[in-house]
C-alpha cells in the first residue's frame, strides 16, 4: 500500500493542508495527504466548462503581499509566477448609489490611505474622520478582548452606515464573513498587516487556472516520497495516551503507526 513508505499524515487538501505537504515533502518527510473529495484544494479550485472550453476558478481568486506564506508555497512548488500583483493598492467598491476607489498613495505608513478615506464617497465626512481614527486605534492600541469586530468599531464611534460600506467589505473579502461575526484580533491582523502598510493589500490576481497550482503541488509531493489520496474520508482519529496512534477512513481501511 502507499501508505507504508508514508511517515506523516496530513488530513484535508485545501491550501493549508497542501502547503503543509509540500512543507514536510521539502523538509525531508514523506507525507501522505487525504482529502474527501475528488480533487485537491477544498474550498477553492477550478472547473472546466466544454461550451466554453475553459477553466473558471472557484473559492480562493485572489492573494495580497501580505500573505508572505501563500508567496511561500507558491515559489517552493515553481508556481511564483501564477500570481500577478497590481503596481499599487486600488479597488474599486461599488454601491447600489454609488462607486468609489480605495487606493494607496506616496504617503508613509498608515496615512498611505488617508487621501482615499478623506474622499471616499460613500461616506460623510464624519465618518470618514471617524474610521481614520479607528484604523490609528487598530495599528497604535493594544490587544484588549477578542470581542466581535463590529462592537469594537461602535465602542470607538464608528457608525453603522461606516461599517456596513468601508469595514464590512473588506472584513467579507479576507475573512469571509462580515464584522459582526470576526473577532477584532484577526480584522486587526489583517488591517495592521495589509492595509495599513504601504503594500500590503496589493491585489494579487492568478494567471493560470487554481487546478493547475495543485497540479504541481501534487507532483510536488509526490515526486519527494510522499503521496497524495482524494475521496479518502477520515471518520475518526485513533487516540492513545501516547497521542494519535492512526486514523480510520469511511471505507474501514487504517492508516495507524504500522502503515505510516
Amino acid at each position: 500500500m502507499e501508505a507504508a513508505l508514508n511517515d506523516v499524515v496530513v488530513i484535508g487538501g485545501g491550501f493549508a493542508g497542501i502547503a503543509a505537504a509540500c512543507r514536510l515533502a521539502g523538509d525531508g518527510h514523506r507525507p501522505l495527504l487525504l482529502e474527501r473529495s475528488p480533487r485537491l484544494g477544498g474550498r477553492a479550485g477550478s472547473s472546466f466548462y466544454p461550451d466554453r472550453d475553459e477553466s473558471l476558478d472557484y473559492g480562493q481568486h485572489v492573494l495580497m503581499r501580505c500573505c508572505t506564506a501563500s508567496a511561500g508555497f507558491l515559489l517552493r512548488i515553481g508556481a511564483s509566477r501564477a500570481v500577478r500583483f497590481q503596481p499599487t493598492l486600488s479597488i474599486p467598491i461599488v454601491w447600489p448609489k454609488g462607486r468609489t476607489v480605495l487606493r494607496s498613495s506616496p504617503m508613509p505608513g498608515v496615512l498611505h490611505l488617508a487621501p482615499s478615506l478623506l474622499g471616499y464617497r460613500l461616506l460623510s465626512f464624519q465618518d470618514r474622520i471617524g474610521a481614520m481614527r479607528a484604523g490609528l486605534s487598530i495599528v497604535l492600541g493594544g490587544a484588549g478582548a477578542d470581542v466581535p469586530f463590529a462592537r469594537w468599531l461602535r465602542n470607538r464611534g464608528v457608525s453603522d452606515r461606516s461599517i456596513e460600506r468601508l469595514w464590512d467589505p473588506i472584513c467579507v473579502a479576507t475573512l469571509n464573513a462580515p464584522a459582526c461575526a470576526v473577532g477584532v484580533h484577526a480584522a486587526r491582523v489583517v488591517f495592521r498587516d495589509a492595509f495599513f502598510r504601504p503594500d500590503g493589500a496589493d491585489m494579487g490576481f492568478f494567471t493560470v487556472p487554481l487546478a493547475e497550482i495543485f497540479d504541481a503541488a501534487r507532483r510536488y509531493i509526490e515526486d519527494r516520497g510522499g503521496a497524495v489520496r482524494t475521496s479518502a474520508t477520515v471518520e475518526k482519529l485513533a487516540i492513545d495516551r501516547a497521542g494519535v496512534g492512526g486514523v480510520e477512513l469511511s471505507t474501514g481501511e487504517t492508516i495507524g503507526p504500522e502503515a505510516v
